[in-house]
């Protein structure tokens, strides 16, 4: 009996080494995938925007907070089968401040862009008010000299181009 102590020792050591390293490597799935597979998709106002996500755990959508109203016309169903997790946003009668980044993750973990969520920027094009609202209101931005500074501006058309004027008074 003193042989086979050592030997139940030495099990016991391996597989608890087994169990923390099984521990510290948490398992990671695939990353969850769009039908959309550009990183921007355009679509114009009025018009309804799809998007399909599958992966292999419960999924959840993060969605543009520049809501008004909308919540009425956004509407997520499941559909999923096949041995994967599936979930469809339908957005109807889209509208410009809609414009913004679609994201789908993995419920239960943290939002990694490639790892644990995927998203897409999606612009409602409103060519009536190319400009939109920020969900924070700036009414001046301070510029010092010799520092870089970011002017808030948000378009719902991908390809606006925009100038910047600095007008000085005297």
């Amino acid at each position: 009996m003193a042989k086979t102590f050592p030997l139940l020792s030495l099990i016991g050591f391996i597989s608890g080494v087994c169990w923390v390293t099984a521990r510290e490597h948490r398992f990671v799935p695939d990353p969850p995938v769009l039908n959309i597979t550009d990183k921007t998709y355009k679509i114009n106002t009025s018009e309804t925007l799809e998007i399909t996500c599958r992966g292999r755990q419960i999924l959840e959508w993060y969605t543009p907070y520049n809501r008004s109203g909308t919540e009425s016309r956004i509407v997520s169903t499941d559909c999923s089968g096949d041995g994967l997790f599936c979930s469809t946003i339908t957005l109807t009668r889209a509208m410009g401040n809609e414009t913004g980044e679609y994201r789908c993750y993995y419920r239960n973990l943290s939002m990694e862009e490639g790892k644990t969520s995927v998203s897409v920027y999606v612009f409602v094009q409103d060519y009536r008010m190319p400009f939109l609202q920020l969900s924070q209101e700036f009414d001046v931005v301070f510029i010092r000299e010799e520092e870089q500074v970011v002017i808030p501006c948000l378009g719902s058309l991908e390809d606006l181009n925009v100038t910047l004027y600095i007008v000085r008074e005297f």
